[in-house]
């Protein structure tokens, strides 16, 4: 299994809670818990497939760059593709959990998808 942890984390002290991003991150958490398809639960995969009765399960986890600002070669690449695929689909994302499930206009969620968008690259 493989999944995006929600909500997002920086390893250092670069992704404030006064930014959009923190915003969009806790309302799709928000949205995602409504609507009954929680996001924030990577964390429990392991024990869910041990539970299943899976047996040797081995959980790694990675820092995985969502920009260019690593310093490494790799990491600068990996970032810079990351960055493409959220940017094109972060509207996607939102719009049907916020909308729905938060009753925001698509009008705010495209503006939050706009700011939050900014606030990565």
């Amino acid at each position: 299994m493989q999944d995006t942890n929600f909500p997002m984390e920086a390893i250092d002290d670069t992704f404030g809670k006064d930014t959009a991003l923190w915003e969009w991150n806790q309302l799709m958490v928000k949205a995602s818990d409504i609507s009954g398809r929680p996001l924030a639960v990577a964390h429990l995969y392991k024990k869910w497939m041990i539970e299943a009765g899976f047996v040797d399960v081995v959980e790694i986890r990675y820092k995985w760059p969502q920009n260019t600002w690593p310093k490494s070669k790799r990491d600068k690449e990996l970032g810079m593709w990351t960055l493409a695929n959220i940017l094109e689909g972060l509207q996607g994302f939102s719009l049907a959990l916020m909308t729905r499930f938060l009753g925001m206009r698509s009008e705010e969620v495209e503006l939050l998808s706009v700011v939050s968008s900014s606030s990565r690259s």
